[in-house]
C-alpha cells in the first residue's frame, strides 16, 4: 500500500508539473492580451490553480485567487513555495513583453488525489486478500485432514492391535508414511509374537530342569546314611549345574536377540589371536571328556563386529561339538581366510545329524535325536543370530574327515582401506 502510494505521488507530480507549463503556454497564447479573472479561474479550477502576473517593473498586475495573499515573486522556473497553510508548486514564465507570469498549485491537492488513486489500486486487495486467507485456510485444512485422521487412529490404537493401518481417500504424500508405519506394525507384531513363544517355550524349558532339582533336593534331605546322601547330592550338583546352563543360554538368546549394535560400537578384531585365546579357555572341558581339542589352521585375518557376540558364537559351536562327541573323540578347529570372508570350521567325531534334520536344529529348544548328551537346545539359535547380526551365515555339513558333523561359519572379511593408519 505504502508503495502504491508512492508511485501515485511520483506520477502525479509528473502529471501536473506538465499540466502547470501546459496551462502556462495556454495562458500566454491566449489569455493574456485580454486577461480577465473568469477566464482563468475556468482553466483548472478543479485543481486549485492559482495565476499571477508581473509587470516588468515587478509590479503585481493579476492574482486569481482572492482569498490567499499573492505569492513571491519568483524568478526561477520551478520552485516550492511554503506557505502558513501548505507548500505550493509554482512554475514562472518570463514572457516576451518582460511580464512574469506564475502558476501554482498546492501541494496538498496532489496528495489527496495521490491517496484516491492509490485507495483505489488496494481497494481489490483490500477485497481478495482476505478471501485469499478464508480459501488458503480451508484448503490447509482440507489437505491436513488426512493427516488428523491418521494422528487420531494411532492415538487410538490399542498396543496388541497388529492389523495394517488403512486411511481412505489418503493423499499421495501421505500414502509412503502408511506404508512405512505398516512395515513397523509388522516388524512389531513378529517381534512381540516371538518374544510371547520365547517366553512360552522358556517357562516349559526351564520347568523340568526346576521340577528335577527340587525332586532331587527332598531325595538328599530324606537320605538315611551319609554315603546315599553324598549321591544325592551329587546328583543334585548335576541338576543344578543343568539348571545354572539353560538359564545362561537364555540370558545368552535373549541378549543375542537385542536390537544390533550399531556400527560406531563395533571394533576390528584379529580373529586368529581371539580364537586361539577362547579355544584355551574350554581346553578343560574337552580335557574332562578326554577328547582331543585342537587348532589345525589359523590365518591371519580381522573381521568388524562385537567381541563378546562372537565368542557365543564360537563357545556354542564348540560347546555342541565336546556335548555330543563320544569320550576320545576328537573336535578339530579351522580358520580359514579368502578373498573376501573368513570362515570358522568346527568338526567332530560325533554321531552326527541327518542331512533333512540340521536345518530344524537351528530353531530354540530343539534337541537332535541323541538326548543323552547335556544341553538346552539354544546352541546353534544362538550361533546363526550371533553370525545373522554379524552379516554372516552358519551351516551344518558333513564331516570331511569321516563320521561327525562340521559347523561351518562365514563372516565377512574387513579390509583396512589404503588411506588409513
Amino acid at each position: 500500500g505504502i508503495g502504491l502510494y508512492w508511485q501515485a505521488v511520483d506520477e502525479i507530480n509528473e502529471q501536473f508539473d506538465s499540466e502547470l507549463l501546459g496551462i502556462s503556454k495556454h495562458l500566454s497564447a491566449e489569455a493574456l492580451p485580454n486577461l480577465k479573472a473568469q477566464a482563468i479561474e475556468e482553466v483548472r479550477e478543479d485543481d486549485d490553480v492559482v495565476v499571477q502576473l508581473w509587470n516588468a517593473d515587478g509590479r503585481l498586475a493579476y492574482h486569481s485567487d482572492q482569498e490567499l495573499a499573492p505569492f513571491p515573486r519568483l524568478l526561477r522556473s520551478t520552485e516550492a513555495l511554503p506557505t502558513a497553510t501548505d507548500t505550493w508548486n509554482s512554475y514562472s514564465r518570463r514572457l516576451s513583453d518582460g511580464r512574469l507570469l506564475q502558476v501554482a498549485q498546492p501541494e496538498s491537492a496532489r496528495r489527496e488525489m495521490a491517496v484516491g488513486s492509490a485507495f483505489q489500486l488496494l481497494i481489490p486487495l483490500l477485497v481478495v486478500v482476505p478471501l485469499l486467507a478464508l480459501l488458503v485456510t480451508w484448503l490447509i485444512a482440507r489437505q491436513l485432514e488426512p493427516l488428523v485422521q491418521l494422528a487420531a487412529r494411532l492415538g487410538q490404537r490399542p498396543p496388541e492391535d497388529d492389523s495394517t493401518l488403512s486411511l481412505p481417500n489418503a493423499p499421495q504424500e501421505l500414502l509412503p508414511v502408511v506404508a512405512a508405519l505398516n512395515q513397523l506394525f509388522t516388524r512389531q507384531a513378529d517381534a512381540v509374537k516371538q518374544q510371547r513363544e520365547f517366553l512360552s517355550e522358556a517357562a516349559h524349558e526351564l520347568r523340568t530342569p526346576v521340577a528335577v532339582v527340587k525332586l532331587q533336593a527332598e531325595r538328599a534331605r530324606q537320605a538315611i546314611g551319609h554315603t546315599e546322601r553324598q549321591e544325592e547330592f551329587v546328583t543334585l550338583n548335576s541338576g543344578i549345574a543343568r539348571l545354572s546352563h539353560v538359564v545362561s543360554q537364555l540370558l545368552s538368546l535373549a541378549r543375542s536377540e537385542a536390537p544390533a549394535a550399531s556400527a560406531a560400537s563395533k571394533q576390528v578384531l584379529h580373529l586368529d589371536l581371539k580364537l586361539k585365546e577362547w579355544l584355551a579357555a574350554l581346553y578343560p572341558l574337552a580335557q574332562a571328556k578326554d577328547l582331543d581339542l585342537g587348532l589345525t589352521q589359523a590365518d591371519a585375518c580381522q573381521v568388524l563386529g562385537d567381541a563378546n557376540g562372537l565368542e557365543s558364537l564360537v563357545f556354542n559351536l564348540v560347546q555342541n561339538a565336546i556335548s555330543y562327541t563320544p569320550t576320545h573323540g576328537q573336535i578339530n578347529v579351522a580358520l580359514i581366510r579368502h578373498r573376501e570372508s573368513v570362515a570358522i570350521a568346527v568338526s567332530d567325531t560325533g554321531p552326527g545329524i541327518d542331512a533333512e534334520h540340521r536345518e530344524a536344529m537351528f530353531q530354540r529348544f530343539a534337541r537332535g535325536t541323541d538326548t543323552t548328551a547335556a544341553g538346552s537346545g539354544l546352541g546353534l539359535a544362538i550361533a546363526r543370530e550371533q553370525a545373522t547380526r554379524h552379516g554372516g551365515t552358519v551351516e551344518l555339513l558333513d564331516n570331511d574327515t569321516g563320521p561327525g558333523l562340521t559347523a561351518r561359519v562365514v563372516l565377512p572379511l574387513f579390509k583396512p582401506s589404503s588411506n588409513s593408519a
